[in-house]
């Protein structure tokens, strides 16, 4: 739209396209702050998401990347706020408001765009909910477009929203610190669910890929950690993380085992080519069982920027780009992720915590919450 006026005050059907349009925003990231939570602090052992259909398509990998957040506060409150104040320039009218909405939905319409490359290309992933938001978005975007008054920055408005941005991100700050704090409160509930699910055992073969060992056996630790994971998943990259602050608290009673099960149908035949370069990854990991858990994280460090070529020059360097290019390697890393089967292993990472099956990542005071358990059950036995 060209000229300074508005017709959305005088034609219903776009005023009622864009009020539906923003409560599609305030539904959807209403739902994703829920989530960020729901992952990152949860009141029991396993939370089931309708919105973790793969890894491709899922919301706990979006949740667990570093965008998903500013200081605690998921960055989805943005959405809500600016979906809310769209709504109420639906049934409370101003020209003033509806210049600065407008200029709110062309830059949040660019933010969408952004984070939907960034989402697809760098992380190789795409949360359903985060699309459905950027498609309300648009809309909203391109009804102001068509229909709106011309966008202007208007400082009245303004200050009445970034008081009430405000007031939400500091009470979303106290949110996060509460969440924090009540994690203990539920740790009766993680106990119960934990010792409800059914022991599968460990593994039927020990991995030679170890992240810890206090006992040369891995059987033989108080608590047996087992994971099968990816190289490229964003989860798993933050599980190894949650991993080293661990293995301090429980080094003397912990045996921790990696099995490579890449998303990659190059070596993973239960796998589409989600992440192309996973079973180069595990290859060249593989080549270095001495070294395993300094090159374990070496290469979930380079999780954002790993390439085809940064591989090469890491295994050159390490003197293994023989073996990681050999097909008996290939064999090796396909045997490790066959052991998946025997756990219907569906997505990555899988933990196998003393025979217990748990999809995801647990947040850390969990871990603590449970292993702190199994280690008082087995000093009773003694």
């Amino acid at each position: 739209m060209t000229n300074n006026e508005s017709k959305l005050i005088s034609v219903k059907t776009p005023n009622l396209f864009l009020a539906l349009s923003s409560l599609g925003m305030i539904i959807s990231s209403a739902y994703l702050y829920w989530h960020y939570f729901a992952i990152h602090y949860p009141s029991t052992l396993v939370n089931s998401s309708f919105c973790e259909i793969n890894s491709f398509i899922s919301c706990n990998a979006v949740s667990y990347s570093p965008i998903s957040a500013i200081f605690g506060i998921p960055i989805s409150i943005f959405g809500l706020l600016n979906g809310l104040f769209i709504l109420y320039s639906t049934i409370y009218y101003s020209k003033l408001a509806e210049e600065l909405n407008h200029l709110l939905a062309f830059l949040n319409f660019l933010g969408c765009v952004m984070l939907l490359l960034v989402s697809l290309f760098y992380f190789k992933h795409l949360c359903p909910v985060c699309f459905l938001y950027y498609i309300f978005s648009t809309i909203s975007y391109v009804i102001y477009f068509k229909y709106g008054a011309k966008l202007k920055f208007n400082i009245k408005p303004a200050l009445y929203y970034i008081a009430i941005t405000f007031v939400f991100l500091a009470a979303s700050f106290m949110h996060h610190q509460y969440e924090k704090s009540a994690m203990f409160a539920h740790s009766n509930i993680f106990i119960n669910d934990f010792y409800t699910y059914p022991n599968l055992g460990a593994p039927r073969i020990e991995s030679p890929y170890r992240i810890y060992s206090s006992h040369s056996v891995f059987t033989e630790a108080p608590i047996q950690l087992s994971i099968f994971s990816d190289f490229q998943c964003p989860a798993c990259s933050y599980l190894a993380q949650i991993i080293n602050q661990i293995i301090g608290r429980y080094e003397k009673h912990l045996n921790i085992q990696f099995f490579f099960y890449p998303l990659d149908s190059s070596c993973n035949d239960q796998s589409g080519l989600v992440h192309p370069l996973s079973c180069k990854s595990s290859y060249l990991a593989s080549c270095l069982p001495k070294q395993f858990h300094s090159v374990h994280d070496e290469i979930f460090n380079k999780i954002e920027t790993i390439s085809s070529d940064w591989l090469d020059r890491y295994a050159k360097n390490k003197n293994v780009y023989d073996c990681m290019n050999d097909i008996k390697t290939k064999e090796v890393v396909v045997k490790l992720i066959n052991i998946g089967k025997d756990f219907n292993i569906q997505a990555t990472p899988t933990l196998i915590l003393n025979g217990v099956k748990i999809e995801g990542v647990l947040p850390i005071p969990q871990l603590i919450i449970i292993m702190d358990e199994i280690l008082r059950r087995h000093n009773e036995k003694r």
